[in-house]
């Protein structure tokens, strides 16, 4: 199938397949950028807590060279830096004594003073991922332009990417030795079909608004909170055999509330008549048309006869309002 190509492709690659591959590549990047921004500030304070230690010893040997000055009940003073001679502002805890609070200082001291060289290189290294999380993502807006490689550049990026761990590889199922494109979807060869299930409700609004096509199917149990499922499928092309729905609506039943049920309802349509209000949570969504399905859950084992990725705390997420 297009998604699982392993070599380059752009002659036989459909543009718009090449157009959601480039979208996903760069929504997991910005989000990277995000928790790399997050995680920068709080390192950096960290780091920046821990560079104080030489500070909070000096302080506890001015709070022992005047003990009679900060009796208990105390929990903002001025104290005299025995070391620099400055007036400097601390906070104490009004329950402790004078001597309990340098030990307290002490502490920090100590902490800070083990931890400040370990504080500096996670700076510098995250500093460093967010820098190559920006590169890899200009690298991937230039490929808004038109360009003979963009096939080929696009899976040099996937490749980085999944070595930089913004995405991880999708693990093909019932085809020995496929190598697929890298999403951050769970996949399933299902009939010769490529079919996609959303980890949780973030994934789920991406992989129904964005990933999908409009011809594409669309699957979600109904009454329950579950997975979005979507099966690719060739624009103009005939629905699915019976028995092939079938197994993708066991497998939507699988991935949701409903797992444990002797029978769910499975909904089933084209994505283009599933749509997000505005407002709607993450996950949620309504779908028009189509039909629904009855089927007995399915677990992935049970469906290719090994193992195969199986749900995480975030499978049972996302909803859908039928």
């Amino acid at each position: 199938m297009p998604m699982c190509k392993t070599g380059p492709s752009t002659s036989r690659q459909l543009p718009d397949e090449f157009a959601a591959r480039l979208r996903m590549l760069k929504t997991a990047c910005r989000r990277a950028l995000k928790r790399e921004k997050r995680t920068l500030a709080r390192q950096t304070a960290e780091r920046d807590e821990a560079a104080r230690w030489p500070w909070y010893r000096q302080m506890a040997d001015s709070l022992l060279a005047a003990p009679g000055s900060f009796p208990r009940g105390t929990r903002d003073s001025t104290v005299r830096n025995v070391h620099t001679g400055q007036e400097d502002r601390i906070s104490l805890n009004a329950k402790l004594t004078v001597h309990e609070n340098a030990q307290l200082l002490y502490k920090k001291a100590r902490k800070g003073e083990r931890g400040e060289k370990v504080a500096v290189a996670r700076v510098m290294q995250t500093q460093q991922a967010l820098a190559d999380s920006e590169a890899l993502l200009a690298s991937l807006l230039d490929l808004d332009t038109p360009r003979d490689d963009a096939g080929s550049r696009l899976e040099d990026l996937e490749h980085q990417a999944r070595q930089m761990g913004i995405v991880k590889t999708a693990a093909a199922s019932g085809r020995k030795g496929a190598a697929c494109t890298a999403v951050p979807y769970r996949h399933f060869t299902i009939d010769d079909y490529d079919v996609y299930v959303g980890k949780t409700e973030t994934q789920n609004d991406e992989l129904t608004s964005t990933f999908a096509r409009p011809w594409d199917i669309w699957a979600h149990v109904s009454a329950h909170a579950g997975s979005h499922v979507v099966m690719r499928r060739q624009k103009n092309a005939d629905w699915p055999a019976r028995q092939t729905l079938a197994k993708v609506a066991s497998l939507a039943a699988w991935f949701s509330k409903a797992r444990h049920t002797s029978y769910a309802e499975v909904h089933v349509t084209e994505a283009r008549f599933v749509r997000k209000p505005r407002k709607f949570p993450p996950g949620r969504v309504v779908a028009e048309r189509g039909k629904t399905v009855r089927v007995a859950p399915r677990s992935p084992k049970e469906l290719f006869g090994r193992k195969q990725p199986g749900p995480g705390s975030s499978a049972d997420s996302g909803e859908e309002s039928p």
